[in-house]
Parts: structure tokens; sequence; C-alpha cells
């Protein structure tokens, strides 16, 4: 398969892979490394982060019993909100810039092979994990547990004005970026397309954090086990719409990335309602 490619309206030279590389088994083998790799840089950006924050005086070193009560949100301050936003940052650069990453969504997308039709049921409920209704129930469950556990309504509230915020922040980006989707053939900006950023994985991303915040109590053992998921079972999703040529792989990244941005601060701001009600 040929993915056609252009930058400014001139076309660029198709990019591929060595046949040992290709196919659907390696290819997601390929992406899902990628991940991993997105994952390591966020940690060590949060590392380098806090540290600053020590050094600064703005967070006080980590005790014993915060270790043992550490989340995604709470395991430095805001540095891992920084760094989720640093990484979508850099891919939407590249992207505009036509650099190595988008060379390298179109090498990937070329090695995947003919698109699924009909899309193969696993990959597509994989996909499906970030989808409007699957999500919608998701957050109605972590609705009710958190009424029935009698935390107050305000939080509950914040968190449906978050639910706007992200599918704002989707819809937008989206419209601005334009790009064209991999199953089209070619990669275009500002052509109409809707590919980038995935909204399948940032609203996988944003969407869990809150319906785990809203779910659990802060610090219990639930709560760091859902945390936790949440960011890998978002990656899973993405990883799917990859493969099922939905989305170009750094779609799904900075998706990715730009979930867990939205969803980290919703959650700080829905665990300090949480606390005042």
């Amino acid at each position: 398969m040929s993915v056609a490619a252009t930058r400014m309206g001139a076309p660029t030279p198709a990019v591929s892979l060595p046949d040992h590389l290709t196919g659907p088994v390696v290819v997601t083998v390929w992406v899902g490394a990628l991940f991993a790799l997105a994952a390591v840089g966020l940690a060590v950006l949060a590392a380098f982060l806090r540290r600053g924050e020590q050094s600064s005086g703005r967070l006080a070193p980590a005790t014993n019993q915060s270790a043992q009560t550490m989340t995604p949100a709470s395991m430095c301050g805001w540095a891992p909100i920084v760094a989720s936003g640093i990484i979508f940052a850099v891919v939407t650069v590249d992207l505009a810039a036509d650099g190595p990453l988008r060379h390298w969504d179109r090498a990937v997308i070329a090695a995947t092979g003919p698109v699924m039709s009909p899309p193969d049921v696993l990959w597509q409920t994989l996909a499906d994990g970030g989808s409007p209704p699957t999500l919608a129930a998701v957050l109605i469950a972590a609705i009710g547990i958190h009424l029935v556990g009698r935390r107050g309504t305000r939080p509950a509230v914040l968190a449906a004005g978050w639910v706007v915020v992200v599918a704002a922040t989707i819809w937008s980006a989206k419209t601005v970026i334009g790009r064209t989707p991999p199953w089209s053939r070619v990669d275009l900006l500002h052509s109409g397309g809707m590919s980038y950023p995935s909204g399948h994985s940032t609203s996988a991303a944003a969407l869990l954090l809150i319906a785990a915040t809203l779910a659990t109590s802060p610090g219990s053992r639930a709560d760091r086990i859902v945390s936790w998921s949440a960011p890998v079972l978002a990656a899973v999703v993405a990883i799917a719409t990859v493969r099922l040529q939905y989305h170009w792989p750094s779609d799904a990244i900075a998706g990715w990335a730009l979930g867990l941005t939205l969803g980290l601060v919703a959650r700080r701001s829905i665990r300090r309602t949480t606390r005042s009600v």
C-alpha cells in the first residue's frame, strides 16, 4: 500500500520499512513500543520537574505515607500534567513541521497492510473502549457510586463540566488541524479531516481518570489501582485505532497525552471540591 503525503501542498516521497519489520503483528508491537517510550518519557519529565519543584520549595519531599498513596495526579504535583502537555506539544510541532514522527506515521500505516473490512472483532472491541457510549456508561456508573457514597453533588457537577471541556477541546483541535485519516490514503493538513488528535485516545485517557476520581476515595487502594489503570487502558484503545487505520500513530500518541493532561487537571480540581464538601 502506498500512502501519499504532502507538506504545504507539495508531494513528499513515501517512506517504507524493511520487509522483516512489516506485517500487522510486528507493526502493532512497534506502536506499542512507542507508547511505552512515551510513558517512559512522561515519567522522566515528571521526575525532572518534580526535582525542580522540590528545589524551589513548592513541593515537600515525599514521606513514607505519601509514597504509599501515590497516583498519577499526586506523585509529583503538577509535574505529570506539564510532562504530558509537553509530549502533546512536541508531537503537534512535529506534525506541522513534517518531522520524523510524521514520516514514521506513513511507514507504519504502509506496513500495516490493507484496511480490514469488516474490522477485526477484537481490535474493534478494544477501540470501542474509547467510544462515547462506552465512556458515558462508565461515567454514569462512577457518578452513581459517588452519589451513593454521599460525597456531595458538587464534584459530580464539576466532573460533568470537565466532560464538556474535554469534548470541546477535542473538536477544536481536530477542526483547526484538519488532518486526513490513514484510510484515505493521503496525509494532509487543513483539508477537512478530523484525524488529529485521536478523539478515542483523548476521551479514554481523560474520562477514565475523571471516572476513577469520582468512584474512589482519595488515597484508597481502589484509587491507586483504578488511577494507574486508566492511562494503560487508554493506550490500548489508542493502539487499536492505529491497527484499524482509523488514526495515524502520532494521532493516537497526541490524543493519549492530551487526554492525560486534561484528565489530571480535572482530577486535581475534583479532588479539591471533594475535600471542601
